[in-house]
């Protein structure tokens, strides 16, 4: 009904052919349009049939991703624990470490304690040493000293023999005294050095 309406019958009969023509080519260029649109609608098709397709690849990859991030959450909280592990050790055999090198060092402070008290003990004997031998000296010299006035004293004691041997019997007795007397304290002198 509808190409009645749109072409129009000749008087001879049929239809007129400018009628027929233009409608062929409305029908061609509708078939064109609709080619087109059709191929438009395709090429929308495949293209989300690709956009369907990247999606798909897109949420694979993002399913690969979670799977690989929870992989790494994991093997990281294992290296944490295992750092934390270490760290731990780490930190004990520090502490024992300080333990021993504290026993170490106050082994070394009491060895160096005794070492001191020992260098002050031979300070002291050393200072006792040197006032042992002032003493010694002192003692030597008066020894000496007293050695000599004895000697003096002897010396006279001869000289004055031998004026008096002329009178021999009445300073014999007094000569004799003070050789005992010199020999006593020569005897004295003697005594106190070895005391000393």
């Amino acid at each position: 009904m509808a190409s009645n309406q749109v072409l129009k019958k000749s008087f001879v009969g049929g239809f007129k052919k400018d009628g027929v023509l233009n409608y062929v080519e409305q029908l061609q260029s509708e078939i064109v349009g609709l080619k087109n649109e059709l191929e438009a609608k395709e090429s929308e098709i495949a293209s989300s049939e690709n956009l369907a397709n990247e999606l798909e690849n897109k949420n694979a990859e993002i399913e690969a991703l979670k799977s690989e991030i929870e992989a790494l959450k994991l093997s990281n909280s294992k290296l944490i624990a295992e750092k934390e592990e270490a760290v731990e050790s780490c930190k004990n055999d520090y502490e024992e470490k300080i333990k021993l090198y504290d026993g170490r060092f106050a082994a070394i402070e009491e060895k160096f304690a005794a070492i001191e008290y020992g260098q002050s003990k031979a300070n002291e004997t050393e200072q006792l040493l040197a006032k042992a031998k002032e003493k010694a000296d002192s003692i030597t010299a008066k020894a000496n000293e007293s050695v000599k006035n004895a000697i003096d004293e002897i010396l006279d004691l001869y000289n004055a023999f031998k004026t008096a041997s002329v009178n021999y019997d009445s300073s014999s007795v007094a000569l004799k005294n003070r050789v005992e007397a010199l020999i006593e304290t020569l005897n004295s002198i003697e005594i106190e050095t070895e005391a000393e």
